[in-house]
């Protein structure tokens, strides 16, 4: 009898709550350090003008990460088509948009640049749906808004968001820059199959890269090296 109500007991439905995912993980480990980005790049500026650092740290990514993406996956070579669109995807994703952050970080607070970056979701939402690039729920536009409302929040409580004549001029180039990037994310969905993700930013990386140096060159030809601590190299 006890193993016949056994066998007629329905059985426990599994719990649909979706799991992390290890994409998910990743997603948030990336908010992490762009979280820390902000401040740890304000204390790097006080030691080296914003054009040089962009120059010496993007020209050493590069080479670092184009070593991991010959040992973990050697060469290899593009999709037809697949060259022009890392080139601009490049210069709009990192020359520009590294240009308007680091010029805009040095000339505003980390506080402003920091709330003004986070509305790339919302502004990469908008484009894609105008575009018919990607659709919306009504749940992730909410989800939008309130990640918004949540950060300018915290920012406000704090009473750490300083607008004014003084931080203006930074202010815009954020903005420049927030609008790149989501250009450049947008931009991902053009690229033909066939390029993992790790050679697409290594590309983007090495495309982007030159415009950053040539700008920066005038500020490290002046640059007193050994001036520059141990702190801000770190």
């Amino acid at each position: 009898m006890t193993s016949a109500v056994r066998a007629e007991a329905p059985a426990v439905p599994p719990s649909r709550r979706p799991a992390l995912s290890a994409q998910d993980g990743a997603l948030l480990l990336v908010s992490l350090i762009w979280g820390a980005n902000f401040a740890v790049m304000k204390l790097a500026l006080d030691h080296l003008p914003p054009l040089a650092f962009s120059a010496l740290r993007f020209a050493s990514a590069t080479a670092v990460l184009w070593a991991i993406v010959w040992w973990r996956e050697g060469p290899a070579r593009l999709p037809k088509g697949a060259l022009w669109p890392l080139l601009w995807l490049g210069v709009v994703g990192n020359t520009l948009y590294q240009l308007g952050f680091i010029l805009g970080l040095a000339r505003s607070t980390a506080t402003n640049t920091a709330l003004i970056i986070a509305g790339v979701p919302a502004v990469v939402a908008v484009l894609g749906s105008l575009l018919g690039i990607e659709g919306t729920t009504a749940r992730q536009r909410w989800g939008i808004a309130l990640g918004i409302a949540g950060v300018a929040l915290v920012v406000l409580a704090k009473g750490r968001l300083r607008l004014g004549a003084g931080t203006l001029g930074g202010d815009l180039f954020t903005f420049g820059a927030m609008l790149c990037w989501s250009c450049y994310t947008l931009g991902l969905r053009s690229l033909p199959e066939g390029i993992t993700p790790l050679r697409v930013t290594a590309w983007t990386m090495l495309t982007g890269t030159p415009g950053l140096v040539l700008v920066g060159l005038p500020e490290l030809t002046h640059l007193a090296w050994g001036a520059v601590p141990l702190t801000a190299w770190a």
